[in-house]
């Protein structure tokens, strides 16, 4: 990783941006043998856009894959599915392997999203038809059989790969027959392929552990050597390079200490400052839902007694400032709990405060025909959470297929921008 920082680093005004492309392709790689998925997809989106200026289109789609399989692995289906569909788009460019590459990384995704077994089905069908034989990835289809519970056509077509490519690739292979046959209840084939994965991630880790073992003795064996030629010829030289280094050690400690200080000091600065334009946040909003009471008395009861109880809620969490009453603090983060703990609840009361603060809003989503399930789905990106947030606040694995449909709805395309961002635009720029 240091050598290919050094060399972006070095060739920042170089023009061959296809060599800046694969270098950060391998970055990405190194991150993901680090599980570090958000940094692998971050590298792959930089050279995806110079494979694309440069014209290096099997490239480009490479890239495209990773960046899927690292947003399946986050459980972001929305942007997984995204683009998804941006590659599927480049099919007709594609040679056979990226074909099979892509198959075998969409049929993952649709395992993933918990689709119904006929959709996966008709894409394992259009898979085996488009793929050669040769190149299908069979551990896929098995898993992807295994999730809609047909074990036995999962194991047949487990038995299919008879050659690897490389040790990861049989790691792969009994790690998916081992979770096939605990699926099936077969524990003993289970345990069997357990151990063979296990003999196979022993014997790569216990090399990796040798190889650095070595590198280290070899560094220490060369240190010593130097330092022991260095005595021989002069001693005093050693003791003076050893004050110098202890001199340049208790310089960097005080330093650093100096630095951490400062730091410390920063940090508490910053979250008094939070802390203090959160306040304010809370306390314009206590002051907008009380004009708001003020001026629709005769509006829409239940909208106003959410907007009320809202508005008690608020004021508990201002009197807990004032007085540093930590007892009233704490209740009033328990009334918050306790509401947005109750999903079907607070997602009605959401919709019914914003009937309040914004009827036009509610009532422009009702005029496109969203559904009172789909206006509360609306609510929450309303509030400022993102499509990842509101799939894991609702428990829906698919909830790309109800963002989908309120898209349809009010007129947006796959692509043209980000759900949340168009509906919190919506509440700011329609007419009050």
């Amino acid at each position: 990783m240091e050598c290919f920082v050094k060399a972006l680093d070095l060739g920042k005004k170089s023009d061959d941006i296809l060599t800046r492309a694969r270098i950060i392709v391998a970055q990405g790689n190194i991150y993901m043998s680090l599980y570090r998925w958000d940094k692998m997809i971050e590298a792959n989106l930089c050279a995806s856009e110079l494979f694309l200026k440069g014209g290096v289109q099997h490239s480009y789609m490479n890239c495209l894959l990773r960046i899927i399989n690292g947003y399946t692995l986050e459980e972001d289906f929305e942007s997984a599915m995204h683009y998804s569909e941006i590659c599927k788009g480049l099919l007709q460019y594609a040679n056979d392997k990226l074909l099979s590459d892509y198959y075998s990384v969409h049929l993952t995704l649709l395992v993933e999203m918990d689709e119904p077994h006929d959709v996966l089905k008709q894409f394992i069908k259009e898979y085996l038809e488009v793929v050669p034989v040769d190149l299908v990835v069979w551990q896929t289809v098995s898993w992807a059989y295994s999730h809609m519970k047909d074990y036995a056509t999962a194991e047949k077509l487990m038995a299919r790969n008879n050659g690897f490519s490389s040790v990861d690739d049989r790691m792969r292979h009994y790690a998916v027959l081992s979770l096939i046959h605990r699926d099936a209840k077969n524990y003993k084939d289970a345990l069997d392929a357990y151990e063979s994965y296990m003999v196979l991630k022993d014997s790569v880790e216990r090399s990796i552990f040798k190889q650095d073992t070595k590198f280290v003795e070899d560094r220490y064996k060369l240190e010593l050597a130097a330092v022991n030629e260095r005595a021989k010829r002069n001693f005093s030289t050693v003791v003076v390079i050893s004050v110098v280094l202890l001199s340049g050690c208790l310089i960097l400690w005080n330093r650093s200490r100096l630095r951490i200080l400062n730091l410390a000091k920063q940090i508490s600065d910053s979250e008094a400052e939070r802390y203090r334009l959160l306040y304010c946040q809370i306390e314009g909003e206590r002051d907008n839902l009380a004009s708001l009471l003020e001026e629709k008395n005769n509006g829409n009861s239940a909208a106003l007694k959410v907007v009320a109880s809202r508005l008690e809620i608020l004021n508990k969490f201002l009197h807990a400032h004032i007085t540093k009453n930590c007892e009233v603090d704490q209740k009033a983060a328990d009334e918050l709990d306790a509401l947005v703990s109750n999903r079907e609840d607070f997602m009605d009361s959401n919709r019914l405060a914003f009937s309040g603060s914004h009827p036009e809003f509610i009532a422009y989503l009702k005029d496109c025909n969203l559904s009172e399930y789909e206006i509360n789905y609306c609510c929450l990106y309303a509030i400022g959470l993102r499509g990842k947030d509101v799939g894991a606040y609702m428990n829906m694995r698919s909830h790309y297929n109800v963002s989908s449909a309120i898209r349809e709805k009010l007129g947006i395309g796959e692509h043209d921008t980000n759900l949340g961002i168009y509906l919190r635009k919506l509440l700011v720029n329609l007419p009050s």
